[in-house]
């Protein structure tokens, strides 16, 4: 992600711009780091089944809502 922000820079002038599929993106980064941080939180392992579902809706948002759904200039129309 640092990289990918220093790229952007160098790219379009900006760290991150506001674009569905990279805030989407961003978003499931952030939210299957906080599931894999969960192992080491033994009274939050009992949260993984549902953040497993959870996480699921969030990839298919990410990849269909933000491809066919919400307009981005990374859509795969």
């Amino acid at each position: 992600m640092i990289f990918g922000g220093l790229w952007g820079y160098v790219a379009w002038g900006s760290y991150f711009l506001w674009d569905a599929k990279v805030v989407w993106s961003v978003i499931i980064w952030f939210f299957y780091a906080t599931c894999l941080h969960l192992d080491y939180w033994p009274e939050a392992k009992r949260f993984k089944p549902p953040m497993a579902i959870l996480g699921f809706i969030i990839l298919l948002m990410t990849y269909v809502g933000t491809s066919f759904l919400i307009g981005s200039s990374h859509s795969f129309r």
